[in-house]
């Protein structure tokens, strides 16, 4: 991490992309709490609208940590619910992004506050084709709210459950949230219960 601060900061004395770095900086949210930034986002769920709030979330978006990532977004889905314009701005980071970890974090607030979006269904779309795991996991939530998931789910849901569960998904997602997403989609199915 030292040797990327030292390149990314050696941009400032370049006339080539010294503004880019200085606009990047700004975004960029060190993580100087650990764990409990997650805990600081939730409580400012409470708040009430304001540009510097909205600022402060967008940029949680750009946390370390991905469960940090989604406490931000969950606090802006909780505060802007159906905001047209922040709607439009969490897709367009969606849409651009090429850190998964922000992508699954901005779906997920898209799919609790702007459920209806007109970016979700690509969006989702290219999530259940990623390779990656916590990203074919928010798909296959996203088609169970809608009640368009079916076996082929199922199946790669056991599999994120099982011993070949990957560091990623592990790591981001609590083996609850994955029963949880088997008791919706599946609340009567017998497989579940064999296994």
């Amino acid at each position: 991490r030292a040797k990327i601060l030292r390149h990314a900061l050696s941009g400032l004395q370049s006339n080539v992309v010294k503004e880019l770095v200085k606009e990047k900086i700004l975004d960029w949210f060190p993580d100087r709490a650990g764990w409990n930034t997650s805990s600081i986002f939730e409580a400012m769920s409470g708040w009430q609208m304001s540009d510097d709030l909205e600022a402060t979330l967008f940029r949680g978006l750009n946390a370390e940590e991905y469960r940090v990532k989604r406490s931000a977004g969950f606090a802006l889905a909780k505060i802007y619910s159906g905001d047209t314009a922040i709607g439009k701005k969490l897709a367009e980071i969606a849409n651009h992004t090429d850190d998964h970890q922000i992508l699954a974090a901005v779906v997920e607030t898209l799919m609790v506050g702007w459920k209806d979006h007109v970016s979700l269904k690509n969006l989702i779309n290219r999530c259940m084709r990623s390779p990656l795991q916590l990203l074919q996991f928010i798909g296959i939530k996203r088609r169970i709210e809608l009640k368009e998931h079916d076996k082929t789910d199922l199946e790669k849901i056991f599999k994120f459950s099982h011993q070949d569960l990957k560091f990623d998904l592990r790591r981001n997602l609590n083996s609850a949230e994955i029963v949880r997403a088997l008791i919706i989609g599946w609340p009567s199915s017998n497989e579940i219960k064999k296994r």
